[in-house]
């Protein structure tokens, strides 16, 4: 059975993007997520067995997000109709196309917490 979309996103990127293990900052970057969403999938995740969050042996500032052997098995078992709708969910998305969709919904995200910050100031 295919993880949910959440876990699945973040496992498919983590296992498909990323040559060696990513930093937490790195994996939330290529996810257009916050490093605070990615730290409560790693942290879930962590608590099933299915990833390591280790600290960088030479920047211990920066935290790597390794997948256990059990997660490739999770990935590896899921049901083949999960797997093509992923696939073709996310077919032809490449980094630009993320990318730009990050500022989008960026902008977008500032343009309303201004809007509601203006209201905020109207109703004082």
């Amino acid at each position: 059975m295919m993880p949910s979309m959440k876990v699945g996103f973040f496992l498919a990127i983590l296992l498909d993007r990323f040559d060696t293990p990513p930093t937490m900052k790195e994996l939330a970057k290529e996810m257009g997520s916050s490093h605070q969403n990615v730290k409560q999938v790693a942290l879930r995740l962590e608590g099933k067995g299915l990833l390591r969050i280790e600290k960088d042996k030479r920047d211990l500032r920066a935290t790597r997000l390794t997948a256990t052997p059990k997660s490739h098995e999770l990935w590896d078992a899921a049901d083949s109709d999960s797997i093509r709708f992923l696939e073709g969910f996310y077919a032809g998305v490449g980094n630009t196309d993320m990318k730009n969709a990050r500022l989008f919904l960026s902008r977008v995200m500032l343009n309303l917490e201004s809007m509601e910050n203006q209201v905020s100031d109207d109703e004082r």
